[in-house]
């Protein structure tokens, strides 16, 4: 029962630290008993930070007890081309670096679209400001077009199955 949990971080890994605010998360459908789960689904997070990355996380929901982590991912924004939309396969990687394991966790297909406006980047101050002092910087900006990453998460391939217990199961 896979989906996916979208955010933007800085760095990668067990090291990333997720930005909050204005970036958000998304958390896609769960497709039930689905090994190659199609989403078409598309998220919009604003963000400014060219070395900030997306983190794509698939987990396999779980009724009861936490959900089982199946697989990672990371695309960083300054690989992208400014308004020029990528689709890409990228590898489920393990949980401490969303890199290649040894075991094999599948792979997802990403549209990825980045909308960089350099003016509206203002030393890291957006990121790094109060709520009131964010205002004062939106409002210097004017209506000068965001700084957007648009991701389609459009399904993902071979996704590993989860081992299922029954909560009836004696042991």
């Amino acid at each position: 029962d896979p989906y996916a949990r979208l955010h933007i971080a800085r760095g990668v890994g067990e090291g990333a630290r997720i930005l909050d605010g204005r970036a958000g998360e998304h958390k896609s459908e769960i497709k039930y008993k689905e090994l190659n789960p199609v989403w078409r689904e598309t998220a919009a997070f604003e963000c400014a930070d060219p070395d900030a990355c997306l983190e794509l996380t698939v987990n396999d929901y779980d009724l009861i007890g936490d959900d089982d982590f199946m697989g990672r991912c990371y695309a960083r924004l300054g690989d992208l081309d400014d308004r020029v939309p990528r689709r890409v396969w990228h590898t489920l990687g393990d949980e401490a670096e969303g890199r290649d394991g040894e075991e094999e966790r599948g792979r997802v297909e990403l549209l990825l679209w980045w909308h960089h406006n350099r003016e509206n980047v203002l030393a890291g101050e957006d990121i790094e400001l109060s709520d009131g002092e964010e205002l004062a910087v939106d409002a210097r900006l004017g209506n000068r077009p965001p700084n957007e990453l648009r991701v389609r998460a459009v399904r993902a391939r071979d996704v590993p199955a989860m081992e299922r217990t029954s909560i009836f199961a004696r042991g």
